[in-house]
This record gives structure tokens, C-alpha cells and sequence, in this order.
């Protein structure tokens, strides 16, 4: 699966629900993994994802200050993916859909 349509899954998934989803995303620079990532927004003509870890969900609210959004660029994504859906996306085709 694209990842476009993957993210685009995802937030259809999310308008019927109370709450957002939780993904996992790994970054092609630094493989630097983003565990329970919340996707806000993506600006489909840019190519911007806008979102919040778990982790930064609670400690704004708790340290009551306005949150620290993670700003990544679709090409930047190396592997995403979503456990509640089954579904999983990966640069190199190494991860299986489910």
C-alpha cells in the first residue's frame, strides 16, 4: 500500500472515532522511531504531516503549555505503521500489509 493511501486510511479511520490513532512512524535520516505518533494534519500539497507522540499529548497538558508539534515531510517517512488497522508501509517493500 501507498503511503498516501495508507495515511489517508488512517485519518478516515479517525473521523469515526473519539480519539486519534496511535501509529509508528521511522524516519528515513537517523532512524530515528516515533512510537504511539498521533497524525493532526497533512497538507497534501506540500506534503507536510503535522502530529503529537503520546508522550507530548500528556506532558503539555499536565505542564500547561501549548504542545510541541512534530512537522515531518512525507518523503521523509522511511516505514509507517498502524496496529489498530493492520496495516504497514515501508520505503523498501520489506514490511508485509496486513
Amino acid at each position: 500500500m501507498r503511503l498516501i493511501q495508507l495515511i489517508q486510511n488512517i485519518l478516515k479511520e479517525q473521523s469515526d472515532r473519539f480519539h486519534k490513532m496511535a501509529v509508528d512512524i521511522k524516519i528515513i535520516n537517523g532512524n530515528i522511531l516515533l512510537r504511539a505518533f498521533r497524525i493532526y494534519d497533512v497538507d497534501w500539497k506540500t506534503g507536510i504531516l503535522k502530529g503529537l507522540t503520546f508522550q507530548e499529548e500528556y506532558a503539555y497538558a499536565r505542564e500547561n503549555r501549548d504542545p510541541v508539534y512534530c512537522i515531518l515531510k512525507l518523503d521523509e517517512i522511511k516505514e509507517l505503521s498502524a496496529p489498530e488497522l493492520g496495516l504497514e508501509y515501508s520505503v523498501d517493500g520489506k514490511m508485509a500489509n496486513a
